[in-house]
Order: structure tokens, then sequence, then C-alpha cells
């Protein structure tokens, strides 16, 4: 797509403006529509140069135009020219889309949905609109009164193509205007349509392998998938217009059903390509969920994408990834600016190597004087020992304070169940004491190197908590010690705390914060994590019970 620039004249070839001269120049273009709405202004420099002034000065007078809402100054783009689109200025735009219901890459599933919600608050803010946006599971029919009564707040709706399976009724009831997107085909219906055309896309890609002689093509992706049909069905049309020839297209039917296991259909797409291997064979990708299976299978054979094969995966999802990054070492910075402790909760099997990687550098960055992050240590884990002592070696060569907690971890069942399908070890240790020592083994270990660690220790069980409160003893450590923690869900094992506190340890209690249906499964997972809880509760209720007995004795005399 082409940027439409702004052509901006100025009447007095030797004039020197000022700031308010520049705003009232700009204004005058901008409100009497000589500039359309969406139109990149020039750059600060050449503006300067045209206005003959200092780029500061340019700098305000823009500023001072996106504070009257008549540009959008975007940060590393340039400015923009708002506009009003012809609504009214009150008009009450919703936005409904659904939550994501996939389980294998939950932080990627939801990047499309958020694109295009960022991208349509773009859109409205440059028109001095706004609009609301309302997230749910899939809508169910039953409900579709109260969808009717939720939609009828807003003058124009805007919803996910998918609504029209289950809301049919409320969106052809809905008085004012409705805006599909999102899907891959039209449906006819009292609504507006915004579908995607693949084509374009496949014929760049196409067009690139031709360019380094890729002659044979193997497109991949989940079988009897709507999207993916509709993909490759785009991709042989574009392989028709840009000479490919459809006939050097394949897209093989793997053995199996994986609707709702992209990662595994990937893989066994991985294995059938391995099979087959030719030189003069490109792989396509329908989707980037079933590129993470296939790269899986290359990586584990030797092969490099880009090297020894050539892969082109739709959808771009992992384009996100440096933007995360960005967003995560800024937090780390604000703590840093706060000397806030940052700890980095641990997260399935499969994201594990990520969050350490991220969580390594930033400990790289930020705890030189004292530690600032604290990477999380699931020590149910058989691998975590010898990437403790990664750690470790890590801070002492490049000069930092290595913040590490240790619980024993959430997410077993899912793990083994995990590994068993997709055929790789399991990561877990053989049953709880085999855990419950390696959890033991990575606190004597911390505490043998005090020197180079900062270390919370997150459990319920009582007796991991008296084992390290004997450790501080016995190494003539202070109690509190500002390099030690003991740490305990609000609400469970508060007796441990609150003793342990007594006796001048250093302890901290977190707080669960969000809606009861997220933080309950959360809190289970936390009992189930470690089966003393449950014996430990009894005692507590019954050292309460005896306390309450306590003191009505005493109030009676």
């Amino acid at each position: 797509m082409m940027m439409q620039t702004a052509e901006i004249k100025t009447e007095e070839t030797g004039r020197k403006y000022r700031c308010q001269d520049i705003v009232k120049a700009l204004e005058a273009h901008i409100v009497g529509s000589q500039l359309a709405a969406g139109v990149e202004l020039p750059g600060t420099a050449e503006l300067a140069s045209r206005y003959r002034v200092s780029e500061k000065t340019v700098h305000r007078a823009l500023q001072h135009l996106a504070d009257l809402k008549l540009i959008r100054r975007v940060r590393g783009s340039g400015s923009f020219v708002r506009g009003n689109m012809g609504l009214p200025p009150h008009s009450r735009i919703g936005f409904f889309y659904f939550e994501s219901l996939n389980h294998e890459i939950p932080s990627l599933n939801s990047i499309l949905c958020r694109n295009s919600r960022s991208l349509l608050r773009q859109v409205l803010e440059d028109a001095g609109l706004s609009v609301e946006f309302h997230s749910e599971q899939l809508p169910k029919v039953e409900n579709c009164p109260l969808l009717e009564m939720e939609l009828s707040r807003f003058d124009y709706i805007i919803a996910e193509a998918g609504y029209r399976q289950v809301a049919a009724d409320a969106l052809r009831n809905f008085p004012g205007e409705v805006i599909l997107f999102g899907d891959d085909e039209f449906v006819f219906g009292p609504w507006h349509q915004v579908f995607f055309d693949y084509r374009p896309g496949f014929r760049r890609a196409l067009e690139f392998l031709m360019e380094r002689g890729f002659r044979k093509a193997m497109a991949v992706g989940v079988p009897n998938l709507s999207t993916a049909e509709h993909r490759y069905e785009a991709l042989c049309d574009a392989a028709e217009l840009c000479g490919f020839g459809r006939e050097n297209l394949c897209f093989p039917v793997p053995s199996g059903d994986y609707f709702h296991f992209q990662i595994l259909c990937g893989r066994e797409y991985g294995k059938m390509f391995l099979k087959e291997f030719k030189c003069d064979t490109a792989i396509i990708s329908l989707s980037d969920y079933v590129t993470v299976g296939v790269l899986d299978v290359l990586y584990e054979h030797g092969l490099k994408p880009g090297r020894e094969v050539q892969l082109i995966s739709y959808d771009n999802l992992l384009s996100q990834v440096p933007e995360f990054k960005e967003r995560f070492m800024a937090f780390c910075q604000r703590a840093y600016d706060n000397d806030v402790r940052l700890i980095v909760d641990a997260e399935d099997y499969c994201f594990q190597d990520a969050i350490d990687s991220l969580t390594d550098e930033a400990m790289r960055r930020y705890n030189k004087k004292r530690a600032i992050v604290f990477a999380t240590l699931q020590m149910y884990r058989h691998d975590r020992m010898p990437y403790l002592r990664r750690i470790l070696d890590d801070a002492k060569e490049k000069g930092y304070i290595a913040g590490v907690k240790f619980v024993r971890g959430a997410y077993m069942e899912a793990e083994r169940a995990r590994a068993a399908a997709l055929g790789y070890p399991d990561p877990i240790c053989k049953d709880k004491q085999a855990t419950d020592e390696n959890f033991d083994e990575a606190v004597r270990f911390t505490m043998d190197h005090l020197d180079c660690f900062e270390m919370f220790m997150g459990t319920h069980n009582e007796e991991s908590n008296y084992k390290l409160a004997k450790l501080i003893d016995e190494k003539g450590l202070k109690r509190d010690d500002p390099r030690i923690f003991f740490a305990q869900l609000l609400g469970m094992s508060d007796n441990i705390s609150f003793n342990l506190a007594h006796e001048g340890y250093n302890v901290t209690k977190y707080v669960p914060y969000a809606k009861v249906r997220d933080v309950l499964p959360y809190l289970i997972r936390r009992a189930e994590e470690n089966t003393s809880v449950a014996g430990q509760t009894s005692r507590e209720l019954r050292m309460l019970k005896a306390e309450l007995d306590r003191r009505k004795a005493v109030r009676a005399f």
C-alpha cells in the first residue's frame, strides 16, 4: 500500500515562521479539507526547512495540532491527519470478538484479533470517534435475547464473522449498521462484510520461490479446516496467475484428526516432508500454528529453514515477539527505577525456554547491584538443577546477582499428556519424592552460593519451610537477611507465614487478583502441586478451633 503524503505550500518563501504560524497554516489546510484524513504530513526536517525554523519548533507545533485532535503522531512512523468519516461525533460503536479457545499457543492465538482491535481503534480515533470492545467466549444461542439487549446500546456494530453462526437472529434484528469481518467467504445477510483475499500474498510468496529456483511446493495445513481450504484455493489461483502452475502444488493429508491440534499436524507434515525431501521443493505453511510443529521436526533433524529447507508461513504471528520483548524490558526498567522486585512466573514447558531467555537477559541488565528481576524455577522439572547451575555460572561471568524463586510446579498432568502426544521425553520428575529432593537440592545449592543469589522460596510445605529456617540458623545468617524470603499465598498456610514472620524471617504473602473464574482454578492448581496442603489445612483448622476454645474458656472466668 502506498502512503499518501501531504503537499504543503508556504505563502511567503522568505518569511521565517513562528510556532503559532505553523499551527495556523497546517490547521487551515486540515480544516479546509485540503488534506484528507489519513494523509501523512511531511517529516519534521522537511517542515523545518520549509518554514525556516528549528525542528524543535516544528515538534511543538505538531504536538499542539495533536492536542487539538487534528493529527495523530505515531512514534517511528510520522504524523497523520485525522478525519470525521461522515459519522456523528457521538456515535456509539461496539466491537464484539471471541476470546481465545486455543490451548496450544494461547499467547499467540489472540494476536490477530489484538491487531484488528488496535487498527480499528486507530482508524476511529483518526475520525474523532471511540469504540467499546467486548470480549466473550462463543455466545450461546439461548443467550441471544441478552446479546440483543447488549447490542441495542450501540449505533454501529463491528463483529467477527463467526458471530453469525450462533447469533444471526440478534444481528439480523439490530436496527443499525452491522459490519462482519474476518471470514474467508461472503455470507449473505443484512450486513456489510469484509473478508480476506489471500491471493496477492501467495503470489508474492510464489514469485519469491521462483526467483530462487524452486519449481514445486508442498502446502501444509489442517485438513478439513475451512481457513486452510480457502487459503489453499487462493494459493492455487496465485500459482496460475504468476506462472508457477497449479500442478506443481500439493496438499497431502496426514493420517489422524488434528482439528484442535495444529502443532501435532505440523509435526506430521514435517515427517512427511523428510520422507520425500527434494531440494527443489519448498514448504508453504497455511498457518503459523502448523509451522511450529514443522519447525520442531526440521530442527530435530538438523535442518535449518532458509538454508537446507525453504519454508514460507502465513500469518506472521511471530512478528509480535520483538514488541513483546520491548514491553517486557520496559516493565523491568520501571521496576528497576522504583527499586521494586519483579518475579517472573513460570509457565508450561513449551513456553518456558522463551520465558527463561527473556528473564536471563533482564537479570543481566537490571540485577547488577541487587536482584530486581527473579526467575521462577518449577522444581518438578528434572532439568531445573542444570538450569540453576547455568544461572550461577552466568552470574559470575557477567557480574550480576541472580534472582530465583523456587516452587514445585502446577501443570503435571497437562505436561505429561502433551509430552506423550508430541513424542518428546517427559520433563517431570518421576514422583513426588524425586520432586521434593530436587526442590531441597536447589535451596541448599542457592544457600551455598548466596553471594551470587537472592531467593524467594514459594511453598506451602511446612517441612520445606522448616528446613530453610534451620539452614539460615546453621549458616549463622540473620533471620531477616534481605537475600532470603519465604512466600505463601494469602489464605493458604497462613499459620506458616505468621509463625515465620513472628520469629523474624522475611515473609511475603501473594494476593491473586483476577476474576473469580480465573482465580479459583489457579488456587486449585496451587493446592494440587503440594499434596501436604490438605493435611496442613486440617491441622490448621484444628489449631484455630483449639485457640477459639481456649479464648472462650478464658472469657468464662
